[in-house]
């Protein structure tokens, strides 16, 4: 009988997690009908003024249903859980944890280039691997 509610119990978290993943797609593909994607949003080190208001916006929506903008502010735990290194999510608190600005859409693409230097600075040995 344990056995069986073992099963019953990993069968209802795959299941909780696939729905998840399910619901975050979602939202991401919510997003880009609101944000239709421009060339700007291609660019690999993107420059804040080639952005585009709507790109701006884009980076907000997205971030804000991976919840690493969280009421109006930077969610440093939703990072943490991603790169599981306490080390790195220090340095995105300190770096860019300060950053504020009253447009969201603003807001969210000044932060989106800190964490982009932040990871750029720090050695990829610090970040887990997909393996």
């Amino acid at each position: 009988m344990n056995s069986f509610c073992l099963f019953v119990f990993v069968a209802c978290v795959l299941f909780a997690s696939v729905s998840a993943n399910e619901i975050l797609v979602r939202q991401i593909r919510s997003c880009q009908k609101q944000f239709p994607k421009s060339e700007s949003r291609t660019l690999p080190d993107f420059d804040l003024d080639l952005l585009t208001k709507d790109d701006k916006c884009y980076l907000n929506c997205i971030m804000t249903v991976q919840k690493v903008i969280w009421n109006g502010g930077f969610n440093v735990d939703a990072l943490e859980f991603n790169v599981n290194n306490p080390k790195i999510a220090d340095k995105f608190r300190k770096q860019c944890g300060p950053i504020r600005h009253t447009d969201k859409c603003e807001y969210a693409a000044r932060l989106q280039k800190c964490i982009e230097i932040v990871i750029r600075k720090t050695p990829t040995s610090h970040f887990p691997t997909l393996d």
